[in-house]
């Protein structure tokens, strides 16, 4: 693991990957509307966190290292589990004896857009072409006068909002499009941060209306799902987004952890986004043909499940990350 890492930044990536994992597995259960307390605010989180992450090297790499290093980063993970994900999902329909092969269903994945929730095992993949997108346009705004970054950003929301609504693009653009206000703001969150002042006797009850007001905006709004452009009411998606982003990040500010599993988690969420669709997809497939099981029980196994799905990746990756370390050392 890096020595230089943000403690905090990695305990708000664990968070943020569990949710995306557990979210996964429970959504169709709808128990107390906690899936949709989630979805409220997960992804948006991420492009939140790459957006804080992202100062020093919009600011010093040229445009050529900044793309080849996203590129290695996240279009490269896309195509990698993009072809295991279809590999498996062509062993399986070969067995079952029928032809797996569909020119929609590759170009879906080239361009991707596929969201086959039962077929395929590259469903969660469009949130890395969907950052790439949203890394490339921001690099190209902050070279703008910073006046113009956010004009330029809500301009290309509206897009999305009003003109490229009803389908998602290929690659991903209107839902990029769509997210850079949180990309925009985890850029800017230190700097809006320190020109709010907060009394300290006041804080705690802040966080905690905070909290009730999240509860109550996403309780309002409409179930959000971005990879499907579903974003409900644009105003309660935007403020509840955002209040979930600020608590979450604030919360490990204050309460982070050294726990080397849970740093550990975050250290390799991206790995953990891109393998744990193996997991849910069979559970879902299950769930969807034992319509007997319960809310509270399909609650109750997919949080186990989630556990458990997390903790095998993660025993893998370790796995790999062992044999790897001795190979460099012979």
């Amino acid at each position: 693991m890096e020595k230089c890492r943000i403690v905090w930044l990695d305990n708000v990536k664990a968070f943020g990957i569990f949710l995306v994992v557990f979210a996964h597995f429970i959504s169709s259960s709808s128990y107390f509307d906690i899936d949709k307390l989630i979805y409220g605010f997960h992804m948006p989180l991420f492009f939140f966190l790459s957006g804080y992450l992202s100062k020093y090297r919009i600011k010093h790499y040229t445009f050529s290292l900044f793309v080849k290093t996203k590129f290695l980063s996240l279009v490269k993970p896309y195509v990698i589990y993009s072809i295991l994900g279809f590999s498996f999902y062509c062993l399986f329909t070969i067995l079952k004896e029928s032809n797996p092969f569909s020119l929609q269903a590759i170009f879906e994945i080239i361009t991707a857009k596929c969201r086959d929730l039962y077929k395929f095992y590259t469903v969660p993949l469009w949130f890395l072409i969907c950052l790439f997108i949203v890394e490339v346009h921001f690099y190209f705004l902050s070279k703008l006068k910073r006046v113009y970054e956010p004009v330029i950003v809500v301009i290309l929301c509206c897009l999305t909002i009003f003109i490229f609504a009803d389908e998602v693009l290929p690659f991903n653009l209107n839902i990029a499009w769509l997210v850079m206000p949180f990309y925009l703001l985890g850029n800017r969150y230190e700097e809006l941060k320190n020109k709010v002042t907060i009394s300290s006797k006041y804080k705690n009850i802040l966080w905690v209306a905070l909290a009730v007001a999240y509860i109550y905006i996403v309780k309002r709004n409409s179930f959000v799902d971005l990879s499907f452009l579903q974003w409900g009411n644009t105003t309660l998606y935007y403020v509840g987004s955002t209040l979930g982003i600020i608590l979450s990040v604030e919360f490990f500010k204050k309460y982070h952890t050294n726990i080397k599993i849970f740093v550990q988690m975050g250290v390799w969420s991206l790995y953990i986004l891109c393998l744990h669709w193996f997991f849910v997809a069979p559970f879902r497939k299950f769930a969807y043909h034992n319509e007997s099981i319960s809310k509270l029980g399909y609650f109750v196994f997919g949080t186990v499940m989630s556990i458990f799905a997390v903790l095998l990746i993660m025993g893998f990756l370790h796995l790999r990350q062992q044999l790897k370390y001795k190979r460099n050392k012979r």
